[in-house]
């Protein structure tokens, strides 16, 4: 949900495509399948040590799925260009929006800065809710929903929510790449 720029990234690029990739626990097991890591080297290893019979490595091969393609989504894209020189400013916060869950403000809709180390972002954030109408108590910790928590660094969030995705919102961005 959501799109998480490392702040120095958005210096170096003016678009930013989120992609969702279906990657399951069963890919990891398909693909040591597929190359041969499972029967050639654990398999082996399991028979030479006596643990296991050729019947139950037979019954867990066939088990194992098969390694299919990686199934993946463009959510949308982030023309940072859109929003001027103002993104190159540390401190901006372009959307904002959320609502209190017991004690926390749970932050749904962003575009912007944002550091969970730094109170001055956390301060800024609170301005900028408070800016629109949202009630947010001095107390509240500020979490972005489904997230546990951020890496220490400035970070550049955008919910997906934000992204740009329609076909004619594509077009300009193909027509640079291609010229």
């Amino acid at each position: 949900m959501w799109l998480d720029i490392p702040f120095r990234q958005i210096e170096h690029s003016d678009v930013f495509v989120l992609v969702r990739v279906g990657v399951t626990r069963g890919h990891l097991l398909a693909f040591l399948k597929k190359i041969s890591a499972i029967k050639d080297k654990i398999f082996k290893e399991a028979e030479k040590l006596g643990i296991v019979e050729d019947a139950e490595l037979q019954k867990v091969w066939n088990d194992i799925p098969e390694f299919v393609a990686i199934p993946a989504y463009v959510a949308g894209f982030f023309d940072k260009r859109a929003y001027g020189d103002d993104v190159k400013k540390r401190d901006s916060i372009f959307v904002a929006d959320g609502e209190m869950k017991r004690r926390n403000f749970v932050v749904s809709r962003f575009v912007g800065y944002w550091n969970p180390t730094d109170e001055q972002y956390r301060r800024r954030l609170v301005e900028a809710l408070r800016g629109s109408g949202k009630f947010v108590p001095d107390s509240a910790n500020i979490k972005f929903e489904g997230v546990e928590e951020f890496s220490e660094t400035l970070h550049f969030i955008v919910s997906s929510g934000e992204l740009k995705r329609r076909r004619e919102e594509w077009e300009p961005v193909i027509r640079a790449v291609l010229g």
